[in-house]
């Protein structure tokens, strides 16, 4: 029998092998592919799976940058938000009014109700707004436009799913680094919203960032959508069972979700057990 116990096997390739009645239990096996390898009754308990320290530090960083980018997004919109609230043209004013309640609808509604339910309501909400300003400008002034902050509004929506997905991804990759890597994400998107449009937006971007993350790692109907899309861009990266046959295998006390399943054969498999540690 093949004895890896408490070994660090990270990365490393079994694809293919017969690696029957294998002993991985409390094994590093971070990024090791076993694609179609053969692993009837082996065991993988307590063992840890997920991506590599490098894929992990790779992942955060990304999910840094994509923070930053939307804190700034965030920022700059309410700025542009507030300076045309401040207009003498009525027009302006209303278009900042409409865009402002929007935001504070959306983020309710994302709060309340999960992003997937947000999105949803926001489709229609965003149409309606954009629509609702034009008719209103063109029935008292006589002319049909489409003010940039709408136009903001709908690229500050779309970046909310990159910048909650990062938050899941950087403390489920986080691993060793421990949970300030998703507070660390959180920052610096706030950070960069701070820079562009002083404390109070800095505030929301942290705050919404970090609620979302933390309720989707504890699997939260509400963000299901976030937990799922993270754990499948982790398993991509991490250990992969693709193809291989894990008849009466053993994956007590292991976080599952963090290994690629797909097409495994799984008769027998025991992880009735099994927790996940992210």
């Amino acid at each position: 029998m093949l004895d890896f116990h408490g070994k660090n096997v990270r990365g490393r390739s079994f694809e293919g092998r017969d690696l029957s009645g294998a002993d991985f239990s409390q094994a590093d096996v971070r990024g090791a592919d076993f694609s179609n390898a053969v692993l009837r009754e082996a065991s993988f308990e307590g063992s840890l799976m997920g991506v590599t320290v490098r894929v992990g530090v790779t992942l955060l960083v990304v999910s840094m940058l994509v923070s930053v980018a939307t804190g700034a997004a965030i920022g700059l919109f309410w700025l542009a938000v507030i300076k045309r609230a401040a207009s003498s043209d009525w027009r302006d004013v209303f278009a900042a009014l409409l865009a402002g309640a929007a935001v504070i609808a959306f983020l309710g509604v994302l709060i309340g109700k999960g992003l997937r339910t947000a999105f949803r309501i926001y489709v229609l909400g965003f149409s309606a707004a954009v629509l609702f300003d034009m008719a209103v400008t063109y029935a008292i002034a006589g002319e049909l436009r489409l003010t940039t902050e709408m136009l903001d509004l709908f690229l500050l929506f779309v970046l909310f799913v990159p910048a909650a997905l990062a938050g899941v991804l950087a403390r489920i990759t986080g691993g060793e680094f421990g949970a300030w890597s998703l507070i660390v994400v959180a920052a610096t998107g706030g950070w960069a919203a701070g820079r562009t449009s002083g404390g109070v937006a800095a505030v929301v971007v942290m705050g919404i960032l970090v609620v979302l993350a933390r309720r989707a790692l504890k699997a939260d109907q509400r963000d299901q959508f976030l937990r799922g899309l993270s754990t499948t861009i982790v398993a991509r990266f991490g250990t992969r069972f693709r193809g291989a046959d894990l008849s009466g295998a053993n994956f007590r006390g292991v976080a599952v979700d963090h290994a690629d399943l797909t097409d495994a054969t799984t008769t027998g498999t025991v992880w009735d057990e099994a927790t996940d540690h992210s």
